[in-house]
């Protein structure tokens, strides 16, 4: 009998520093009927000879080479070849235990899962273990309760690196050309197609802390596209499952107070201009939040607290919270 194949989609842009090592740990999976797709995307460093070297040596490697066009445009590049019945994606700063997909595959068979998740480590650049992230062993039926899952962020997270998924859920979706939670917008859209999802306990993948990353540099006005992501999110469930909707007005809401701030203290010459369009923006998710009774948030009075703070005035909420701290 035929093992199932599984596509691993890895991105790659200036990371020599440790693709050799993400490579190896792919390469090196107990589970070796697999399709590594490297996408190139654009690299000025010597990712390029690294890739090279590694698909020369590996006939499950395929090697894409293209212009810069960001993550996204490198795992929608990955989608348009993938051939396997599952897929995997794997930043490549980061590395695998040897089994990772051994087991994740092991669960979607023995369940019939679309979607098997797992736990992870974080780890610095010397690979220290900085703070383990495990999961409850689960499993979910039925599309409204693997959105319901995902939306209120209930045994799960919204990275797709830890996760393994039945291919044909990504028929018809891509990757958000966004630099900020595109990851979250896929993830979504592809629970709203899951019709069971598996979790499992172990701590399977490592992610490492690099001040390269997207999510460690410094603040710039591109990280507002996390309130992009929640609005799609939110447009897509009112078509869907509406009752949803007040869980993303609140991921809009959290975002907009933590990136506030940031804006304001910015250099932007247009900032008076965006933090006015913010609280908008806040005005209106936030007034969503109120007519549902704050019932999305039950029982955790800091965060409806911190909410009505910030509705009241910014910078209230920016003196109680400094004072608290």
């Amino acid at each position: 009998m035929t093992q199932p194949k599984i596509t691993i989609i890895i991105p790659i842009y200036n990371s020599e520093d440790y693709l050799a090592e993400c490579l190896k740990s792919v390469i090196e999976q107990t589970y070796k009927n697999l399709e590594i797709l490297l996408i190139n995307d654009g690299s000025t460093d010597k990712s390029w000879e690294i890739c090279k070297y590694y698909s020369d040596r590996d006939n499950r490697i395929i090697f894409i080479d293209k212009p810069n066009g960001g993550v996204s445009s490198s795992r929608n590049c990955g989608l348009k070849y993938a051939t396997g019945d599952y897929v995997g994606f794997v930043d490549s700063d980061d590395y695998l235990e040897k089994d990772m997909y051994e087991r994740l595959l092991c669960a979607t068979k023995n369940y019939n899962a679309d979607i098997a998740e797992c736990g992870f480590y974080i780890t610095d650049s010397a690979k220290k273990i900085q703070k383990k992230y495990k999961l409850e062993n689960n499993i979910i039926y039925g599309n409204y309760e693997c959105s319901y899952n995902y939306v209120t962020k209930k045994n799960t997270t919204n990275y797709n690196w830890n996760k393994l998924y039945r291919r044909s859920l990504f028929n018809g979706i891509r990757f958000p050309h966004l630099d900020y939670s595109e990851d979250y917008v896929v993830n979504v859209k592809v629970h709203y197609k899951c019709n069971k999802k598996i979790s499992i306990s172990g701590c399977y993948y490592n992610y490492r802390l690099n001040g390269q990353s997207a999510v460690n540099r410094e603040f710039s006005l591109s990280r507002l596209d996390t309130i992009k992501a929640g609005k799609e999110i939110y447009k897509f469930h009112e078509e869907r499952f509406s009752e949803l909707c007040p869980f993303v007005a609140l991921y809009i809401l959290n975002y907009i107070r933590k990136f506030y701030f940031q804006v304001k203290s910015s250099n932007n010459p247009n900032k008076l201009k965006i933090t006015k369009e913010l609280l908008t923006d806040y005005r209106y998710y936030y007034s969503i939040i109120k007519r549902n009774k704050f019932e999305v948030i039950s029982y955790q009075k800091k965060t409806i607290i911190s909410l009505w703070l910030f509705s009241l005035c910014p910078c209230l909420y920016h003196y109680v919270k400094i004072v608290k701290l």
